[in-house]
């Protein structure tokens, strides 16, 4: 049974979470903002909601685990949101908060999840929170969405072993991607890339650890 207290003590759980990402330097507006109007409670299991503004990775479906809220603004202020830009790709869609919270940055977001029941169950939390600007696809990742392309900002949310030429040249010129790099399991690079022109510039701008983004789309989930 669920404590009648609970959706009050998740708004105090919330505005603590807040609080503390200001504390950690992370105080751009829009990113702020995010955070405190996206419910991250819709995207956790039910029997994990009394977590869900705790600084801690979470299990859910597919073997799965969604990042910790902190790890994701400290990630996305990173991404240099000063204003809304016109299209985001994002490399894993998971429980789909990620994806919630860059939906408010972008006329457009482009998520791509190996996982088709995650992506089935994140579609549905979308929808609950009326949503309208996430195009979805059930497909490997890794690859990008040249289709789409070109991005103003792309972002992986697992690590990987290096970034490949295929998904830099699917930025804008200005664009920027940024990456957890390292091994698996490992503490990671957290690196932003530029795109000026036809050359990269990159710069590491913190460490996370996360797990690996893997190549593949999943025919069974």
């Amino acid at each position: 049974m669920q404590d009648d207290d609970q959706p009050q003590n998740l708004e105090w759980a919330k505005a603590s979470l807040v609080l503390g990402l200001r504390q950690k330097g992370i105080t751009q507006r829009l990113v702020v903002d995010a955070f405190e109007r996206v419910p991250h409670e819709l995207f956790v299991p039910d029997e994990y909601a009394d977590h869900a503004y705790k600084d801690c990775a979470l299990p859910i479906e597919c073997g799965q685990s969604m990042t910790s809220p902190v790890k994701v603004a400290q990630m996305l202020s990173k991404l240099k949101f000063d204003e809304q830009v016109p299209k985001i790709l994002e490399i894993g869609t998971g429980s789909g908060y990620a994806t919630a919270l860059l939906s408010r940055f972008a006329k457009r977001v482009f998520s791509i999840e190996k996982y088709g029941t995650l992506l089935r169950l994140a579609q549905d939390r979308w929808e609950k929170l009326k949503l309208s600007n996430i195009v979805s696809l059930h497909d490997d990742g890794l690859a990008g969405w040249k289709h789409q392309a070109p991005f103003s900002r792309i972002l992986l949310t697992g690590s990987v072993r290096e970034v490949t030429p295929d998904l830099l040249d699917q930025l804008e010129d200005g664009g920027i991607l940024l990456a957890p790099v390292g091994a698996p399991n490992e503490l990671q690079q957290l690196i932003r890339y530029e795109r000026i022109g036809d050359q990269f510039a990159d710069d590491v701008v913190g460490t996370i650890r996360l797990a690996p983004l893997m190549h593949g789309k999943s025919q069974t989930l």
